[in-house]
């Protein structure tokens, strides 16, 4: 897959904007764009994972004179991928039903998760070898819960990025939407198998 121009029908506007008797095709458009190729770098080089993608980049230089990287083109693809949920493939699908779905967070969501859970495990048990189970699950649940997960995504600007499917859950204690910091945990997990 390559970042390549957008096609006419991702151009702005769109003919189903021009249409002025469906007001909430403006915002399920919006919605669909992927962020731009700058943003997802960007956050690539706030992470620190930046240098893993330029170790055995090949450059070319643009007609602007700015020297782009094939890897700038591989980490923004993967990090668009880190940032996109399940729950937006099916929302692209019924607006694009010609295309392939773009990639999802899916399975790096899971492997991600997995390596977290491992790393913080092993680092609490060498810590402290002594403590029960149910404290040990308890300080990993801490450690990298969805909460956790969701602080550290916030604290790196990773919310304006994520692609999903907008469903607005509130939890009965605090007004933060439970959805969105599952979301944004996934992705903090996600990044993580980068």
């Amino acid at each position: 897959m390559s970042l390549s121009p957008p096609s006419e029908k991702h151009r702005f506007p769109p003919t189903e904007l021009l249409d002025m008797r469906k007001p909430g095709v403006a915002a399920h458009w919006e919605s669909l764009q992927p962020p731009p190729n700058s943003a997802l770098i960007a956050l690539a080089h706030r992470m620190g994972i930046a240098g893993i993608f330029s170790s055995s980049s090949t450059s070319t230089t643009t007609k602007s004179g700015r020297v782009k990287t094939v890897d700038d083109e591989q980490m923004a693809l993967l990090i668009r991928q880190a940032c996109t949920h399940d729950s937006f493939a099916r929302r692209h699908a019924a607006m694009y039903p010609n295309e392939s779905p773009p990639p999802t967070n899916g399975m790096l969501a899971s492997l991600g998760n997995t390596l977290l859970g491992l790393f913080t495990v092993e680092f609490i048990h060498a810590s402290y070898p002594h403590l029960p189970t149910r404290v040990l699950k308890a300080a990993t649940a801490a450690y990298v819960g969805h909460q956790s997960c969701a602080n550290v995504a916030q604290e790196l600007g990773i919310a304006p990025l994520v692609r999903w499917h907008r469903q607005v859950l509130f939890s009965s204690s605090d007004e933060i939407p439970l959805f969105f910091i599952t979301i944004v945990s996934r992705v903090c997990t996600c990044l993580t198998r980068v």
